[in-house]
């Protein structure tokens, strides 16, 4: 082998390896990027369902302030409506707790802080529900007083 056939040999392999590096560096990059994009949908879609839950949970503590609002000058069927529709509200999203917690199973920290939001959910429901249950009460016992003073 001639000496110049030598010497190009070196320059000529450390480029083919360094092609062959960039292509393996480049092909590593993809799949990160493609595994990323695939955690941060996921977690894009998490985070959206936290939300819609912590919306609906607004919307029933807005909805308790305006029943405890309007208590006295309600029927007891409109009471036994909107007692009802809490109960319904709250089971529903008790479900899309669950439905999260199946989800995100093999993440032990959303599976807790799941199961601690289902607790106090169910903690939740169960107070309102008998705030306006002894609102109505109350109500029913002043209007009792008021018939027995006259």
């Amino acid at each position: 082998m001639k000496l110049r056939t030598k010497l190009m040999l070196s320059p000529v392999t450390g480029a083919v390896m360094l092609v062959c590096v960039l292509i393996a560096a480049l092909w590593c990059l993809g799949q990160v990027k493609e595994r990323t994009a695939a955690n941060e949908s996921a977690m894009l879609q998490g985070y959206s369902s936290v939300g819609s839950l912590q919306g609906r949970l607004g919307a029933i503590h807005v909805e308790l302030y305006r029943t405890m609002a309007v208590i006295n000058t309600i029927s007891d069927k409109d009471v036994k409506d909107r007692l009802s529709a809490r109960k319904r509200e709250s089971s529903e999203i008790d479900a899309l707790a669950s439905d999260l917690a199946q989800a995100y199973a093999a993440n032990e920290r959303a599976r807790t802080a799941l199961s601690t939001f289902r607790a106090n959910l169910s903690a939740y429901a169960e107070a309102s529900e008998n705030a306006i249950t002894l609102s109505t009460e109350a109500v029913n016992a002043q209007a009792m007083q008021a018939a027995d003073r006259r």
